[in-house]
């Protein structure tokens, strides 16, 4: 596989400040962060490409 390849069958977009990514998992459970009523997921995990043209 190239990294057209890998862009499209994982869904990948261009990020900011660099490479592809994607959003793969992000958890049902939140946790309170130290921002008054504030909360966000537990976890997340994404995939990241970096490639020669989008370092």
């Amino acid at each position: 596989m190239n990294k057209r390849d890998w862009i499209e069958q994982l869904s990948l977009v261009e990020h900011v400040e660099g490479g592809y990514f994607c959003e793969s998992y992000r958890s049902s459970d939140n946790m309170k962060t130290s921002r008054v009523g504030s909360e966000r997921a537990l976890m997340t995990s994404i995939y990241y490409l970096l490639t020669d043209d989008r370092p």
